[in-house]
């Protein structure tokens, strides 16, 4: 397929909702297919699309018709693969034109240059992006930058350009170099450009015509020269244009929305287009690129710290309610008032002799404090002081357990056969018979993580009748029910240790919740927080509290 065949066409640009800044009137070529003639070494194609947004190495930008400018001498215009400007080029510019965007790139014999004919021709590298240094801009209502004056200094070929429409239209890839043929209108604008003499100009035309006789007879008005292009001034550095509602920073912005975009780029042209200016390709950006630091870390405030702040002792317990005295105090009885037998006829009823003794216990204290220095809060997480707050409540919860567990432990009962029996079936066991003599049932057994294992692990044969009651255990927290009673690991017990018991022995009273605290440490500089908690136990009835252990199979 010849360059004769490529379909093309041609439409005045307007604003649309990419950009209202495009110039009314505008004209751009858009291909509707790619034609690849494989005679001679030279590359053609379009460059850039005027008047239409794409995400170049610097954002979403736009290219406003006929804002690149051109060096004076063409072929100091590079050809290079994918803007990698330590690796040789592979050709140069030859001849385009600046309206129509369409270009003709030149590339010498040797490997690397019989690549890039290659890849462009089988539609592996047939994108064409421009390296340019942006002299003029600014942005829309959108936060796109729009270029309106940019000087070129380098083409690329790559594989996924920026702008869909630019692309390689053909490519002549023969040693017979020195016989060189362009359309009219790449002619036109190599005259304009200085880069062939009229002789040749025309001889070229006229060889053209006649190899073309068909396009020529067709055309009613002949294709006139494009006048020279005047010599472009370079503006060194862009001047300093701060985008619409975004003050002028040397630091790179927190997020990319519209206006943080604009900003970033602001800067990055501020700064005389470091790093080789704009490059209309679909660039790498790594975290290296980052030069504004706009890649912040997303704060997540304080991670997941695995701790266990469950109460499964006090949660059992005959709740007390608040506790608003320095103690509580009640009663209980010595002895039972025991009602037997009676004759009647008058005769002497039974009595028997018993008493109550008074029973107090002193409201235990609980308490943390620390002094913050302020900069913790003025200065860093607002969540901090919350932060401490609630993990101080949650070691209160611990060591609250660990007080009720003590005071059990010390109250308990050892159940009969002594400290140790010898096997977890024998203590559950005695358990039940010990707590049915007494009047009360077992609500709550807990164990050592040895202990515990060994339960898990019991076969159904070994379990007393009066635990196959449906239950379920839960290996991820180390608790469940079965038989209705709860069954948990207590963290202070020794590995093999058992504590049981009826959950109305005894009763647990607080104040609900913990009391926080904060103050201001003006003169040091500091914020004081504290938690204070206060609990009471009372034992009613320690003989329906058991303990024991279990004796470690034999070898």
């Amino acid at each position: 397929m010849t360059k004769d065949n490529v379909s093309r066409e041609t439409f005045p640009l307007t604003a649309s909702s990419e950009s209202d800044l495009v110039a009314a009137g505008g004209v751009v070529t858009m291909t509707a297919s790619t034609s690849v003639d494989i005679e001679r070494r030279l590359i053609t194609g379009e460059i850039v699309d005027y008047g239409v947004k794409g995400h170049t190495s610097m954002g979403p930008t736009i290219f406003l018709g006929g804002s690149l400018k051109l060096p004076s001498v063409l072929s100091r215009v590079k050809l290079i693969i994918e803007h990698v400007k330590n690796n040789a080029a592979v050709g140069y510019l030859q001849s385009i034109d600046i309206q129509s965007k369409l270009a003709t790139f030149k590339v010498p014999p040797g490997a690397e240059g019989d690549e890039a004919l290659e890849k462009a021709a089988n539609g592996l590298r047939d994108g064409l992006s421009v390296g340019v240094e942006v002299t003029a801009h600014s942005f829309d209502s959108q936060g796109n930058l729009v270029v309106k004056s940019a000087r070129l200094y380098e083409v690329s070929l790559c594989t996924i350009p920026a702008y869909e429409n630019s692309r390689v239209l053909e490519v002549i890839a023969t040693h017979e170099t020195e016989e060189i043929k362009m359309n009219p209108e790449q002619l036109a604008a190599a005259l304009a450009a200085g880069t062939i003499q009229q002789t040749a100009h025309d001889e070229q035309l006229a060889a053209w015509n006649a190899a073309h006789p068909v396009e020529v007879a067709a055309s009613s008005n002949p294709v006139a020269p494009v006048a020279p292009v005047a010599p472009i001034l370079v503006q060194a550095q862009a001047a300093p244009i701060v985008p619409p509602g975004a003050a002028a920073s040397s630091s790179g912005p927190a997020s990319f929305d519209v206006r943080a975009a604009s900003t970033f780029v602001a800067d990055y042209l501020r700064a005389g287009n470091p790093a080789g200016g704009l490059t209309a390709a679909l660039a790498d950006i790594t975290v290296d690129s980052d030069l504004g630091e706009s890649l912040r870390p997303k704060w997540i405030d304080e991670v997941w710290t695995a701790d266990k702040s469950e109460r499964p002792l006090i949660d059992i317990a005959t709740s007390g309610g608040d506790i608003d005295g320095l103690s509580v105090a009640g009663w209980k009885h010595v002895g039972e008032p025991e009602v037997v037998e009676y004759d009647g006829l008058k005769t002497d009823i039974h009595s028997n002799e018993w008493s109550t003794i008074g029973v107090t216990a002193d409201a235990q204290p609980f308490a943390g404090g620390w002094d913050i220095e302020r900069r913790f809060i003025d200065l860093g997480s607002p969540q901090f002081i919350n932060n401490a707050f609630k993990r101080a409540v949650k070691s209160y919860k611990r060591n609250t357990e660990n007080y009720v567990r003590t005071k059990l432990l010390a109250a308990a009962t050892t159940l009969p056969g002594g400290t140790t029996l010898p096997s977890l079936t024998a203590v559950l066991t005695q358990l039940g018979v010990s707590a049915v003599a007494i009047g009360s049932e077992i609500s709550f057994v807990q164990m050592g993580a040895t202990a515990w294992a060994e339960f898990v692990a019991m076969d159904e044969a070994d379990v007393p009748w009066w635990l196959k009651n449906q239950g379920e255990i839960n290996l991820g927290t180390t608790g469940g029910t079965a038989g209705n009673i709860k069954f948990s690991v207590g963290s202070g017990l020794a590995a093999r240790a058992v504590l049981s018991g009826d959950g109305q022995a005894y009763t647990w009273y607080e104040k609900e919740p913990p009391i926080q605290v904060q103050a201001e440490n003006i003169p040091k500089g500091g914020v004081d927080i504290g938690v204070f908690g206060y609990g009471a136990l009372i034992v009613n009835d320690a003989r329906a509290l058991f303990k024991t252990a279990i004796a470690a199979p034999a070898a």
